[in-house]
């Protein structure tokens, strides 16, 4: 027996193909997970729902620790007031700019924003009081009151009575300082993790949702095959977004 010709081949596979049913359900699977990727990705560019999530979440984010600086700092800062002050200092008050980032880059514009606020804690003190519920009370004290101004000369400081000495208060503001942004900047890690695990978890069952109603659809609404469409939708559920992912790393190689 000659070798096959590439036609042949070609030929010898799509059959192979269309008898197998393991390779005809993994393609058919691909397919429905590719649509409801697509669909998916649709949605997520015409309709700002990025933005309505992430601003949610803020906003649940700034109420409970509002609510904690209440009770750990003795403020009562305004949740309302801290997220207008994020947005003014982040995209000069376009919220819209701001929601729409993508959590790594929210969270980038935000910790630009942290640090006017930890200069200026009294400027924006709803800001700084949500962001810093956590911190010691001492510690947010010390920065509240504090007036950073300009060292004295060595010679004058040593001087200087030690309960009057300004290196001893700029060394007490500096330690209270670094202890209040560390906390300040775990808040923001924490809401990054959070709001990131949801967002992907959202779109994972949203994937599956959909991924459901195409398979019963294909089905034609059969309720006696409720079965085959719920292991169709769990294996596109899952592929959806990794075939997103994929989608996204091919663009990225793109010159």
């Amino acid at each position: 027996m000659g070798p096959l010709t590439t036609t042949e081949a070609l030929n010898r596979l799509y059959q192979a193909i269309n008898t197998n049913f393991w390779s005809a359900f993994l393609l058919a699977v691909a397919g429905l997970g590719a649509l409801t990727m697509a669909i998916l990705q649709a949605l997520k560019q015409g309709l700002p729902i990025r933005r309505w999530f992430q601003q949610y979440q803020m906003e649940q984010w700034l109420k409970l620790h509002a609510l904690l600086a209440q009770n750990n700092l003795g403020q009562e800062p305004c949740w309302t007031k801290a997220q207008d002050q994020i947005v003014l200092l982040s995209t000069d008050g376009d919220f819209g700019a701001f929601y729409d980032l993508e959590i790594e880059k929210l969270c980038g514009q935000l910790n630009a924003a942290i640090q006017i606020a930890i200069d200026s804690p009294k400027t924006y003190p709803d800001f700084f009081s949500c962001f810093a519920a956590r911190a010691l009370k001492s510690d947010f004290d010390e920065v509240m009151r504090h007036s950073y101004d300009a060292r004295l000369p060595l010679g004058i400081e040593a001087e200087l009575a030690p309960e009057k000495s300004h290196h001893t208060r700029t060394q007490r503001y500096t330690d209270a300082r670094y202890r209040v942004i560390h906390q300040i900047q775990r808040a923001v890690d924490s809401f990054q993790i959070k709001t990131s695990f949801r967002w992907r978890w959202m779109f994972q069952i949203a994937s599956f949702v959909l991924a459901f109603i195409l398979a019963l659809s294909a089905m034609k609404f059969n309720l006696h095959n409720i079965s085959g469409a719920l292991m169709w939708a769990a294996i596109a559920g899952f592929l959806a977004p990794v075939e997103r992912d994929l989608l996204a790393a091919i663009q990225k190689l793109n010159p």
